[in-house]
Parts: C-alpha cells; structure tokens; sequence
C-alpha cells in the first residue's frame, strides 16, 4: 500500500497585468492563479512527475456540465501535487490504468481555486462546503464510464493515512480535489469515489 501526502493546493485566483499573466498559470477562464507556497511542485518535480497536460481524453461529469481535459502524472517522492489548472489528472503510478479499469482503482486528482474556476470548483459548493454530485450520476474518466457511490471531506493531515483509499479495488474510481473555503487556505480534501458502469 503506498500511502501519498496529497498536496492539492488551496490557490488564490487574481487578475493579473498582462506582463504577469505571462508568468503564471491560468484557471479554466484565463484568469490568473496567484500561487503560495507549495500551490505547484518546483521544475524539478514535475520533471521527474512526467506529466502529460492533454492526453486528447476528457473527463466529464454530465450532471455539472464538467468536461476537461484529461492528463497524466507520477506520484514523486510520496508526494502529489497537480501542476495545472485547467485540467484533471490521471495518476499513473498508483492503482491501474484506463485500459485495465476493471482490475484495479483508477485515481484523478485536480486544483480547484479560491475566487476562480479550476476542474475541481465544479464539483463542491464554497459557502455551504458540501459536494455537487450525488450518487447515481454519472462520472467518465478518459472514455471508461462510472457510477458515483459518494463523496467524503478528509482532512488533508489525515488523507495519506486513510488505508482503505490507497486500496486497490477492482472497478473503483478516487477522485480527489482540495476543498475551498470562503476564507483562507484550504484545509480538507473533497474526495469522490465510483464504481465502473455496468
């Protein structure tokens, strides 16, 4: 079992000068993210993350309306930490990929932003904190389709030592996303998890 500190980052969203916007990453608006500490791994890391921003898939919740592109990355140094923000990523190193779903659990993480909109902003409602899918919809990862069971908030301290999520199960989907408050950083993680269509 490997046991990952997620570090989805809780980012602030500005709009930034244009000579700004040159150097800082954007939300699914254009918008510019202005990143704190740990926000994104450093240049190194995510070399070593190999990451893919598009793969030319998608994922998709049609009940938000959410369709983004999907990417891939590495866990590196127990440690993951979504470099983009207009995009969902595939893990490839923990559980199973696309193509062998049925055997394993499927992982996708993303950003969601404070006063912007990155993949994980649809998902969850800031004021109330409480997820927008509901079990019974329909979640589609790179073209292999899932059944939402539910979602969960953990503590982001907590999330590397919650064992069951780490677990490989045949057919599941863990989808995680850091959760945003009206104020200050995020504390907690919005985790969702589904089971393969039938």
């Amino acid at each position: 079992m490997l046991f990952v500190a997620l570090l989805l980052a809780g980012a602030m969203l500005v709009v930034g000068t244009l000579v700004m916007r040159a150097h800082m990453p954007v939300d699914l608006n254009g918008n510019s993210v202005a990143l704190g500490d740990g926000d994104v791994p450093d240049a190194g890391v995510i070399a070593e993350m190999q990451v893919a921003d598009d793969t030319g898939l998608r994922f998709t919740v049609p009940a938000l309306s959410m369709n983004v592109p999907l990417g891939e990355l590495s866990v590196v140094r127990s440690t993951l930490t979504p470099p983009g923000f207009v995009q969902a990523y595939r893990v490839r190193n923990l559980g199973v990929p696309l193509d062998k779903a049925s055997t394993g659990t499927v992982y996708v993480v993303m950003h969601s932003v404070n006063n912007g909109f990155a993949p994980g902003n649809y998902l969850f409602d800031v004021p109330s904190a409480k997820a927008l899918v509901n079990p019974g919809e329909a979640l589609t990862v790179g073209g292999v389709d899932y059944v939402i069971d539910g979602s969960q908030l953990i503590d982001k301290t907590a999330l590397p030592k919650t064992g069951k999520l780490w677990a490989d199960v045949p057919g599941r989907v863990v989808v995680i996303t850091c959760l945003q408050r009206t104020q200050g950083r995020s504390l907690q993680n919005l985790v969702i998890t589904g089971h393969l269509a039938a």
